[in-house]
């Protein structure tokens, strides 16, 4: 899944993210089962120790 698929209808972009950042975050997203549907996930970053 691409991150800029995920943000294609918010207020937020990815032009403070380089190339390699992106990628590299890109490889961390899962996708989780719902009763709607299956939904991208990702660890938070900021939590992480």
């Amino acid at each position: 899944m691409k991150l800029a698929d995920i943000l294609k209808d918010s207020n937020y972009k990815l032009s403070q993210f380089t190339i390699a950042e992106i990628e590299q975050l890109e490889q961390t997203i899962t996708l989780k089962a719902t009763k709607n549907g299956e939904v991208p996930y990702m660890v938070c970053l900021a939590l992480r120790n």
